[in-house]
């Protein structure tokens, strides 16, 4: 890998730099060529994807027994909640709504939410105050 690696930067390298390669399509051909033999690779079964070309479930095993669901028993489901009861009380509530709020209205911009969801986490907000945020502003998915 190292050596095939190595001869495509000098071949890039001898044609001025990457942005000449752009220019010419040989990195894009790189990248087809690379996506051609991956994908030849599963249809022959050559690299091995389970529930893709192996060990794959039929169409009436999938009705028979629908989608897989997680079973959670009471017992941690409980002791579950009682953390999330902890966490949220020893947090600034206030701040974590009001990153939470200021998340909501990043999203019904165009701006980059990464550093906003940041500091949502680091004012304690949770994983599903945050979604409920997101879900203001996007909406839910509707697969139908």
């Amino acid at each position: 890998i190292e050596e095939r690696a190595w001869k495509t930067l000098e071949r890039v390298r001898a044609m001025g730099g990457m942005i000449p390669a752009i220019s010419k399509g040989v990195v894009q051909a790189e990248i087809q060529e690379s996506a051609y033999l991956y994908q030849k690779d599963i249809e022959t079964k050559r690299r091995k994807i389970v529930g893709i070309n192996c060990y794959e479930e039929s169409a009436s095993d999938r009705k028979k027994s629908g989608p897989a669901t997680l079973k959670v028993s009471p017992q941690l489901e409980e002791e579950q909640k009682k953390r999330l009861a902890a966490f949220k009380s020893s947090r600034d509530g206030a701040a974590a709504a009001k990153a939470v709020l200021a998340l909501t209205k990043a999203a019904a911009s165009k701006e980059n939410l990464f550093p906003i969801v940041s500091e949502a986490v680091k004012r304690g907000a949770t994983v599903g105050e945050i979604c409920n945020g997101l879900r203001t502003a996007f909406g839910e998915y509707n697969g139908a």
